[in-house]
């Protein structure tokens, strides 16, 4: 096991703290300020092992959380991407309540608000090294990477929480970028699935409600898609009375 430090430009005196940790498996690796996604490029080519783990430097990854991961692994080999449950300031965020295959990633998105981010879920380094994150993007990069990573290919859940996510700085690192930094200014519907295309146009309102006036000049033609509107409407419905049943 190995902890790679990326020093993205750090004004807060991180790096000096890391440097007086006396332990041959972390290392640091200072770079000029490029971003979350220019920092985790960053991580994947240097990193020597099999497997990734991202987690940004305001989570907390739980005591036991690369155990259950390495149990899971061998447990269900076949898959290149595993994901856990998480916490959010101490408080369990389920989206499962059993292990299971994901399948379809845009539609478990929609259906049951379920996306692998940062500090959930662990891959494979090769999987990471043909599709590195978009380094272009600074809000939403997880969303973009996972929907590219998993377009194609089955991924693996298991119930178990494996890192404290902390919205106090979540929050602030939400703060506005233009939205070319945004995944949701950079949504693209062609060519894509019918799932594919609900989950993009379900960001796309985000987009709106955030950026009113440059999401309008980015997506003139976005009209084509309101029929996804009641697909939404009807996933919801569908959601309420799923939870209705299953109290």
């Amino acid at each position: 096991m190995e902890i790679l430090v990326i020093d993205d430009g750090s004004t807060d005196n991180s790096a000096a703290l890391v440097k007086q940790i006396k332990d041959r498996r972390i290392r640091l690796i200072s770079v000029p300020n490029g971003g979350p996604s220019s920092a985790r490029n960053h991580g994947i080519r240097e990193a020597k092992n099999d497997w990734l783990l991202f987690l940004d430097a305001d989570d907390l990854l739980l005591p036991e959380a690369l155990r259950r991961f390495e149990e899971v692994i061998h447990q269900f080999p076949r898959y290149e991407f595993y994901t856990g449950s998480y916490l959010v300031d101490g408080i369990e965020k389920r989206r499962y309540s059993r292990h299971r295959e994901i399948r379809n990633i845009c539609k478990s998105f929609l259906i049951d608000w379920f996306m692998p981010l940062a500090g959930t879920f662990i891959c494979k380094r090769e999987l990471a090294v043909s599709n590195p994150y978009d380094k272009d993007l600074w809000i939403l990069e997880d969303a973009e990477f996972v929907f590219r990573i998993l377009r194609n290919r089955k991924s693996f859940y298991f119930p178990i929480p494996v890192v404290n996510r902390q919205c106090a700085f979540l929050e602030a690192s939400l703060a506005k970028r233009p939205i070319e930094m945004d995944f949701r200014g950079n949504l693209v519907f062609k060519g894509k699935s019918f799932w594919e295309k609900a989950a993009l146009y379900h960001l796309y309102r985000g987009a709106v409600a955030t950026y009113p006036q440059q999401a309008a000049d980015r997506y003139p033609n976005i009209k084509l898609y309101h029929y996804f509107r009641y697909v939404l409407a009807a996933v919801t419905y569908y959601r309420g009375l799923r939870n209705l049943f299953h109290k």
